[in-house]
């Protein structure tokens, strides 16, 4: 998708119904006090102190509604082809800017409230912060408009005519390109055990989850947690990751936060990887992160493979091994995209609910397709090769 097909700006504020979400606070007080006393006035004893109550909390209550309609009416977001903006404040107005071409993550939340509203919250991460959209209309489609733009900003220019990294323009050999083969998948799905299939095979695995937990371990990483959260979360003199878990796993906007300081690092790492596998002589490199399109690792793969497995198998799976109920299941879930869209933006498929030599023989047979198609791209110079010269598979 270029820049110029969705040219034109998006400004909208947020959802009708975000008036109460803005102050919910106040309007659940003043909504039980009107049921407190409205309760109040059939009894003859406390009846007039009732009324006089019933007629606070009505006030109180109109009150709160129209400070929420002006916090939501003095909101903005707006989208462009190529930044991120939000405007704020009744009194004092607040703006913030940020070019797409900085972001780092796109995060979609809602919250019980939100989803009975028809609202969501959407968190923009860059290295430098958090640009958050407040409950935002569902209906607006804001995460899809802002993730197809941010497509188009971050689409290399020139990725069709340039060689690989490393590689002069007339130079007859130009070094040999490593396929980035990301994984994707239901939780319980058995990523990890396709990720050892590809490993036999003679590729190189990044855990990207791991990655991010040796993050932690870093004095600047570990000093900057203390100075946002407090001391609490040492253990010791290394950060507690159950802690942090707590905070960020409650709080959608301090788990950007968390982001925003490590993922920057683990992608470095990332780099740094794929090019030692590159001069190693490693078949291909497999990126296995835990929330491979919902950070937008996607777009440093060439292809992605789904692994795919039906839910009752992933349930007894995470049932057994991580102990989870079926509702814990859900709620981890329902934070995550579904399997629907991460079928749909894979290049191929595995499943991994059957014995482990089929598994097998079916990543093999993925790889060597990838490679293959890699080869002649590459031997053809086509125009139409990805990042990395391997073209997404039909």
């Amino acid at each position: 998708m270029s820049a110029s097909a969705d040219p034109t700006p998006l400004s909208v504020r947020p959802g009708p119904w975000s008036t109460l979400l803005f102050v919910q606070g106040w309007a659940i007080l003043a909504g039980a006090g009107i049921a407190v006393c409205a309760a109040g006035v059939w009894v003859p004893a406390i009846s007039n102190a009732s009324r006089t109550g019933l007629l606070g909390s009505i006030v109180c209550m109109l009150a709160a509604l129209v400070a929420g309609a002006a916090i939501r009416n003095a909101r903005r977001y707006t989208l462009s082809h190529d930044r991120a903006d939000v405007r704020t404040g009744v009194f004092r107005v607040d703006a913030a800017s940020v070019l797409l071409t900085d972001v780092r993550t796109v995060a979609v939340h809602r919250s019980l409230a939100q989803r009975i509203l028809g609202l969501e919250t959407i968190v923009i991460s860059t290295a430098g912060g958090a640009l958050v959209w407040r409950h935002a209309s569902a209906g607006d489609r804001l995460g899809d408009s802002l993730r197809s733009r941010l497509d188009a900003a971050r689409s290399p220019a020139q990725s069709s005519t340039m060689p690989a990294t490393g590689a002069h323009p007339s130079s007859p050999n130009p070094p040999r390109r490593l396929p980035v083969i990301g994984l994707a998948g239901g939780i319980g799905a058995g990523k990890s055990t396709v990720a050892r299939c590809f490993e036999r095979l003679g590729c190189l695995v990044i855990d990207s989850d791991a990655r991010a937990k040796a993050a932690l371990d870093r004095p600047s990483v570990r000093d900057r947690l203390v100075e946002w959260w407090g001391p609490g979360v040492l253990a010791g003199d290394r950060i507690d990751r159950g802690k942090v878990a707590g905070i960020v796993f409650s709080d959608p906007v301090q788990r950007q936060k968390l982001e925003s300081l490590v993922h920057p690092i683990v992608r470095q790492e990332r780099a740094d990887m794929i090019e030692e596998a590159r001069r190693s002589g490693a078949r291909a490199v497999i990126v296995d992160a835990p929330l491979l399109f919902e950070a937008g690792v996607d777009r440093e793969c060439d292809v992605v493979v789904f692994v795919d497995a039906p839910r009752e198998v992933r349930l007894a799976r995470v049932q057994a091994s991580r102990g989870w109920t079926e509702e814990e299941l859900a709620r981890r879930e329902r934070s995550q995209w579904s399997i629907e869209q991460k079928r749909a933006r894979s290049g191929f498929v595995v499943d991994n609910s059957r014995s482990s030599d089929q598994t097998h023989a079916r990543v093999e047979r993925i790889l060597a397709e990838i490679l293959a198609l890699g080869s002649s791209r590459q031997d053809a110079g086509a125009e139409t090769a990805g990042p990395d010269g391997i073209p997404a598979p039909p």
